[in-house]
């Protein structure tokens, strides 16, 4: 696995090596996926994926996401001045800007194809959701997040 992938992501695939070691689990659906996952990875995708972890997870409980009911949230990719950027759809009119994130269309991509992330719709999202389901949209739960993120990214603040 190691030699088919980008050397910034051989120290993740083997934290996550780790972490199914330590627990003595065999692998499962979840460390396949993720595996599978970061090896797809081309350079500067794992930076992007941080932001993107990091972003949905500080949005958990952000204007109407704060709520209590809602498990999921929906991502744009949007221009500004310095390229792409990603943001998080927390109310009908309120975008929270997670930052800058060159790869994230190519990340969407990875992400549903691996299951970690949905296209928009399905008559499941809340009546203020104003994004359209397209190769520039993703919806991602909390928990699965937050469960990537601690292996993606174990030190916070980490680049």
């Amino acid at each position: 696995m190691t030699d088919a992938a980008d050397p910034e992501v051989v120290p993740t695939l083997g934290l996550l090596a780790g972490q199914y070691t330590f627990r003595q689990k065999k692998a499962d659906h979840y460390f396949r996926t993720l595996g599978r996952l970061l090896c797809d990875l081309e350079e500067g995708d794992l930076v992007d994926l941080k932001t993107l972890l990091r972003g949905v997870d500080a949005c958990q409980g952000l204007g109407d996401l704060g709520n209590g009911n809602v498990t999921d949230v929906g991502v744009r990719t949007a221009q500004s001045e310095s390229g792409e950027i990603l943001q998080a759809q927390t109310s009908k009119e309120t975008f929270h800007t997670m930052g800058s994130a060159p790869s994230a269309r190519r990340l969407f991509f990875l992400l549903k194809r691996e299951g970690f992330g949905r296209g928009v719709g399905g008559g499941f999202l809340r009546p203020w959701n104003t994004l359209q389901s397209n190769d520039s949209t993703i919806m991602m739960d909390f928990v699965t997040s937050r469960r990537m993120l601690a292996t993606v990214d174990p030190s916070p603040g980490s680049p």
